[in-house]
């Protein structure tokens, strides 16, 4: 969504933002935007914003009160209800900006009212320019990359790598207390980097050791409610013991070009011949091309394909330290037919 809109576009995109966003309660509360002002004012923030936004108003002429770019007002233009606490600067002459002191809170309406006869000189009725937004809902979920093994060669040893990823600007300190990863009862440290917009927060847990015959497991738990984040929830990821490799995902890939990738839950050995291995459909082996990437076998059709497909995976294929898989798998996926773009 951008920053602000034109006035008449901005009023009615606003409303139907508001009508897939908020409940209509929250419609019926939001303040009903004068359309006379928009000889006035050109563009504002509206309908949903982030929690990390920033306030605009974007005049319809310049300012008389303009001083300098970046400059702050010394009168209070801005009033928010709930209270905002912040400054509002100079863009240019045109372009009024209020920045809060920090996030605002999610999901929360704030009414907004705009001194607008300090920046311009304009009649009674035109003093104050009011309007409403809300901020997005937060929530948080996690996605895993899996297990890495440090060495190709050696799979003892292994990294867990994962993101938490949250709907809407989270604090990088706040993210890191939301998640805690436990093995055999032990929370486990945590590595963390995180994006420059804070929404997605990268994890890393270090040294996982995968035993020879016996499998083992870590918890992953995240808790939002501390935080005013509805959303809770666990997974439970198996550390597959080193002698059982195994198949654990299949996917069609759409775009940008038509394949099926296959997981497995170690790397594979790439100096072998897989074209026997792998079947799609009826095609022969000279109309598939197959590619390795670490614990993945990418199966591309040469011609695009729609509909259901039999991908059928024979055992005897190695992973990198000369592990076969033992089992045949045979999976049904579906493959989409891409429509055409529309012509204007």
């Amino acid at each position: 969504m951008k920053l602000f809109f034109k006035l008449l576009a901005g009023i009615s995109l606003a409303l139907a933002i508001c009508h897939t966003s908020c409940n209509e309660n929250d419609l019926s509360e939001f303040v009903k935007v004068n359309p006379a002002f928009s000889q006035y004012v050109l563009g504002f923030n509206s309908g949903v914003i982030s929690r990390s936004s920033d306030f605009t108003i974007k005049l319809s002429e310049k300012s008389k009160k303009f001083t300098e770019t970046d400059a702050i007002l010394r009168e209070q233009v801005f009033s928010f209800n709930p209270y905002i606490e912040g400054d509002a600067y100079w863009k240019d002459a045109e372009t009024i900006v209020f920045k809060p002191a920090k996030a605002l809170k999610s999901d929360q309406k704030f009414d907004v009212s705009f001194a607008l006869g300090d920046v311009l000189d304009l009649s009674k009725e035109f003093q104050e320019f009011n309007y409403s937004v809300r901020t997005n809902k937060q929530a948080v979920y996690v996605t895993i990359d899996g297990l890495k093994p440090y060495d190709e060669k050696n799979l003892k040893w292994n990294s867990f790598i994962g993101t938490l990823v949250s709907t809407d600007f989270l604090e990088p300190e706040i993210a890191e207390k939301l998640l805690s990863i436990e093995n055999q009862n032990s929370e486990l440290e945590i590595q963390w980097t995180h994006d420059t917009f804070s929404k997605r927060h990268y994890f890393r847990v270090d040294s996982l050791v995968r035993k020879e015959t016996e499998s083992d497991r870590v918890i992953l738990m995240w808790d939002g409610n501390s935080y005013g984040i509805e959303n809770s929830d666990s997974k439970t990821i198996e550390i597959p013991a080193l002698n059982d490799f195994k198949i654990t995902k299949t996917e069609v890939i759409q775009q940008p070009e038509q394949h099926v990738a296959i997981s497995f839950s170690d790397p594979i050995d790439k100096s072998q011949e897989l074209s026997g291995f792998i079947r799609l459909g009826n095609m022969s082996t000279s109309s598939v091309r197959i590619e390795v990437n670490s614990n993945k076998i990418l199966v591309y059709p040469k011609q695009r394909q729609s509909g259901s497909l039999q991908l059928k995976i024979e055992p005897g294929i190695k992973n990198s330290v000369g592990y076969s898989l033992i089992e045949a798998k045979n999976v049904e996926v579906q493959f989409l037919e891409v429509k055409p773009a529309l012509k204007m």
